[in-house]
């Protein structure tokens, strides 16, 4: 029976903890699930920024879980994440039905133009023969005995066709501008390492072993959508190979950062042993929401430094 009782407290141990290993994989999960959300709802034109924001507190719950080896805030980076997924849905009908509005609206002030325009035509030449009956109705008018070749602007063919050119023109300019609108020509991201100024330059060269050198990350996004990013911080030597060096990172620093914006975090570096041509590697990664993965960006820089003994007086 004790034998039985203590099976019995030894599966419902593994149990436990199969479930607490499980938590981190599915709080990720959840978050890569809302993320995609986002993407969808900003392909809808829809109001993503405060989600985007939302999120990164997820995500920095996430981190906080993980340096504390705490549930409770696996928890709160959860329910953060699915609130967000569910929202995103809401953003995502919204900025569709938004969009189809202002498509709507386009059409019927461009439809408006064009009327505007041809009535304006044809009232016109009433409103031009009156006008010229008011200025010049007193001259006097003399008959010619030979019929004058030139026609009045007002009716010549040639003036008929530049004003429907200007019309297709326009109506065409209209419609390319509402189809490339949010389109990027040519997406890109940009990663750069920044000194102790956050200027580029300043970069330390040699380090006391021990020391800390205080350094800036810059991120930019200009890929015409949320991206979700990963910096990975690396240190290798003159025979790593890099775009990516296949060892493993340091530190690792995520957001997820909306487009045509900027993200700049300070990180520290130091060294517990010393040597010539340490390798500062710092790579560019994001999460393929479709291939569920997270992938090398193709975007790396690097810091070379030396680490020396500090001078005995």
């Amino acid at each position: 029976m004790r034998r039985y009782i203590v099976s019995i407290l030894l599966t419902i141990i593994m149990l436990f903890m199969v479930c607490l290993s499980s938590i981190p994989q599915n709080v990720r999960r959840t978050i890569f699930d809302a993320y995609v959300g986002i993407v969808d709802a900003y392909n809808s034109r829809g109001n993503v920024t405060l989600l985007i924001d939302r999120l990164n507190t997820a995500i920095e719950y996430v981190r906080m879980a993980e340096s504390n080896n705490s549930t409770i805030y696996f928890e709160k980076a959860y329910n953060i994440a699915v609130e967000v997924k569910n929202d995103a849905l809401k953003a995502k009908m919204e900025g569709e039905i938004a969009y189809r509005n202002y498509i709507y609206s386009m059409i019927i002030y461009s439809a408006i133009g064009v009327i505007g325009i041809v009535v304006t035509y044809f009232l016109g030449r009433r409103l031009y023969w009156n006008m010229w009956l008011k200025i010049r109705g007193k001259n006097r008018v003399v008959v010619r005995k030979i019929r004058a070749d030139r026609k009045s602007m007002m009716i010549d063919e040639e003036v008929k066709a530049v004003i429907l050119a200007i019309i297709v023109v326009a109506s065409v300019f209209a419609i390319s501008q509402i189809y490339i609108s949010g389109r990027v020509v040519e997406p890109f991201s940009e990663l750069g390492i920044l000194g102790s100024r956050m200027k580029i330059g300043d970069y330390p060269r040699e380090l006391i072993l021990g020391e800390k050198a205080k350094l800036y990350i810059y991120v930019g996004n200009h890929m015409g959508k949320p991206m979700y990013y990963f910096v990975k911080i690396k240190i290798g030597n003159k025979t790593t190979p890099i775009d990516p060096a296949p060892i493993e990172p340091l530190k690792v620093y995520e957001k997820i950062l909306e487009d045509n914006s900027t993200w700049i975090f300070p990180f520290q570096i130091s060294f517990n042993k010393t040597g010539l041509n340490y390798r500062l590697i710092v790579e560019l990664w994001i999460y393929n929401y479709t291939t569920n993965q997270i992938e090398y960006h193709g975007r790396w820089c690097q810091l070379w430094i030396n680490v020396t003994y500090p001078i005995k007086p």
